[in-house]
């Protein structure tokens, strides 16, 4: 509000168009209780007169001034259990409120967040993955089966554009051939919650050398970022062949937080020893990726996924309808997260009659991908309803893999992820009871 803590009410109400009731109340509390009460004291004192937990958003120096009101007040609320956090300007104040939203969105969410596997974590949407039963990645697993069978020692990269099916079927894979006696699979999925370095490669290390024959290496103790990756480098290369042959698979390795953007690149063996095959996957191709097999994956052809979708629903004549519509859409084949989009939505509506509609949003807004995304969370709440549009939204909070992080830059033009979890501040605020009193205490009084 930019008003001080001494501003009367009615200098406060005089001059402004406030006719709500909120503001009414305000006048009429101030009337009744005393003509010289700030809007800061109404606030407060309105705020404690039910028995909801509330958080005010206080400013430090009102905190400072220790006048008998201020003291007063702080002892109310306290006393109330209520809970108070301090800012310093009001350029912070939002940091303080996001801060404060995030860490009770991980206290009430993360078990939503821990229960889904890692091959749900890396899947681009939940509520849509029926969508991997409508992508052929039979070329795709092919190469992966005869990289992992023949004898070829350089590492495989496998290389495709955020949304085209990476860690599907790498998952996929894993899936089809952890069961065997043939393989010792050690995967990472980074788009699952690990970023670090430490995150990444501690636990592949720890699998890695206690399934090979070495000794003599103490890498629990090397903790820096280069040490970890020399010890990583050294265990591949001097890694003695066991009963299995040793596939490890690291997706998303070019969003591993390095220090250094291609350090990773760097300690992976560019030969590899017998028994010991790496797989990685990656959105951007690096010049220094020519030292290892470098496998583009499928380009799946986006009219295809929709036509499999139409087509195993039982919808062949809406196909039919909708064709030369869906081929003027071929402008979004660069970005397959677009018809990712799409063909959940389409898999969402149950009755399919909208699709036109649908289809036309998406061609009218070409490849502004943040209103895109905002417009298909609308659609999608209308039809699923906000609870399951609330997990849909809580899942691409927990997940970058979601989107990638480049993507989420984009949808969200800021680090904070604001964007995807603007629906979420409405539950959360629901959830703690957080009436419209309090949303005055955070505006700066």
């Amino acid at each position: 509000m930019g008003m001080r803590y001494g501003t009367p009410v009615r200098n406060f109400i005089n001059g402004q168009n406030y006719s709500s009731s909120r503001y009414r109340t305000i006048i009429e509390n101030g009337e009744k209780k005393s003509n010289d009460w700030s809007v800061l004291e109404l606030e407060v004192n309105l705020a404690l007169e039910s028995n909801i937990i509330k958080v005010f958003f206080m400013p430090e120096n009102l905190l400072a001034e220790g006048t008998e009101k201020v003291l007063t007040l702080i002892s109310r609320i306290e006393e109330s259990g209520h809970k108070i956090i301090p800012f310093k300007d009001e350029s912070v104040l939002r940091s303080k409120v996001e801060e404060y939203f995030k860490l009770i969105f991980q206290q009430k969410y993360i078990h939503l967040y821990e229960r889904y596997s890692d091959e749900e974590k890396n899947s681009n949407l939940f509520h849509a993955n029926k969508l991997r039963y409508y992508v052929n990645n039979s070329k795709t697993m092919s190469a992966l089966n005869d990289y992992t069978h023949n004898e070829d020692r350089k590492v495989l990269v496998l290389y495709g554009q955020p949304g085209s099916g990476k860690s599907t079927v790498l998952s996929n894979w894993i899936k089809e051939n952890k069961e065997t006696d043939e393989f010792e699979i050690i995967d990472s999925f980074v788009g699952a919650g690990k970023k670090s370095t430490n995150d990444i490669f501690i636990p592949i290390l720890r699998k890695l050398y206690s399934i090979s024959e070495l000794d003599g290496m103490d890498w629990n103790s090397r903790s820096k970022e280069v040490d970890l990756l020399d010890a990583f480098y050294w265990i591949v290369n001097n890694f003695k062949r066991t009963t299995k042959r040793c596939i490890i698979i690291i997706d998303g390795f070019d969003y591993i937080g390095f220090t250094e953007k291609r350090r990773g690149v760097y300690f992976v063996p560019p030969i590899l020893p017998e028994g010991i095959k790496i797989i990685i996957s990656t959105c951007n191709l690096y010049s220094e990726y020519k030292k290892f097999n470098v496998y583009d994956i499928d380009r799946v052809n986006p009219l295809d996924i929709v036509r499999n979708v139409l087509f195993l629903e039982g919808k062949q004549l809406e196909y039919f309808r909708f064709e030369s519509k869906l081929k003027s859409m071929q402008f979004a084949e660069e970005l397959p997260v677009y018809f990712r989009l799409l063909t959940s939505e389409i898999i969402l509506s149950s009755t399919f009659n909208d699709i036109e509609n649908t289809i036309d949003s998406y061609i009218n807004r070409k490849l502004d991908l943040k209103c895109l995304y905002k417009s298909y969370l609308h659609r999608i709440e209308k039809r699923v309803g906000r609870d399951n549009l609330r997990s849909l939204c809580i899942f691409l909070y927990c997940s970058i893999n979601g989107f990638n992080e480049d993507m989420l830059l984009m949808l969200t033009d800021t680090e904070k992820i604001l964007d995807l979890i603007h629906l979420l501040y409405y539950d959360c605020f629901s959830q703690l009871k957080m009436t419209q009193s309090c949303w005055y205490c955070l505006s700066g009084l």
